[in-house]
């Protein structure tokens, strides 16, 4: 479930991406991206660098939430059959 609104924001940003390589048309379209991170190097030299760093942030994020929230439930789970044990 945490991953499909990522897989959605990857999904939302590359669409220029793929068509610079499928189709190379004249006219410049917009790298657009969800967070409007600040890097200290060139925008235009580095955009698949920072792409890479952007995309892999995101799913990190989404692993992260997934690992802590089973855990979570986990703990839940093992607290209620220890009060179910002792009662």
């Amino acid at each position: 479930m945490t991953f499909l609104p990522t897989l959605m924001i990857v999904v939302a940003c590359l669409p220029s991406e793929f068509f610079d390589v499928l189709l190379r048309l004249n006219a410049s379209r917009p790298h657009d991206s969800v967070l409007q991170l600040q890097y200290f190097l060139g925008e235009q030299k580095y955009l698949s660098l920072m792409r890479i760093c952007q995309e892999s942030i995101y799913f990190l994020s989404a692993a992260i939430t997934i690992a802590t929230e089973s855990l979570y439930a986990m703990l839940i789970q093992h607290v209620t059959s220890l009060v179910e044990i002792v009662r």
